[in-house]
């Protein structure tokens, strides 16, 4: 399974099994959700990579898929952490946990 097909599995099994989300986080995780399945995956490697062949100042802030699945991290988890007895979503932040190499610090993950 290549990386876009994993982070599409993140994204399609939060929404899945979480039973009560915010609508901004539904709405960002199905926005995710659009921009992975109009992409290639070579679409998705070039822009997942982060290797520019132009110089720093020239480069636009694009919102990737990954990176924005990424700043969702906090917020999944702690929706996560809420629905505890819901093992099939605590297995998708693992499965997040994973993709992403977020290593737990003094007990927490961050």
């Amino acid at each position: 399974m290549n990386k876009k097909q994993q982070m599409e599995q993140i994204v399609n099994e939060f929404l899945q099994h979480a039973n009560s989300i915010s609508g901004d986080l539904k709405s960002n995780l199905n926005q995710v959700k659009e921009q992975l399945q109009s992409m290639s995956v070579d679409d998705f490697d070039m822009k997942s990579d982060h290797v520019f062949s132009t110089p720093a100042s020239e480069h636009q802030y694009q919102s990737d898929p990954q990176s924005m699945l990424q700043s969702m991290y906090g917020e999944m988890e702690r929706v996560a952490r809420q629905q505890q007895d819901n093992e099939q979503l605590q297995e998708v932040i693992r499965q997040m946990r994973y993709y992403f190499n977020i290593e737990e610090k003094d007990g927490f993950f961050p």
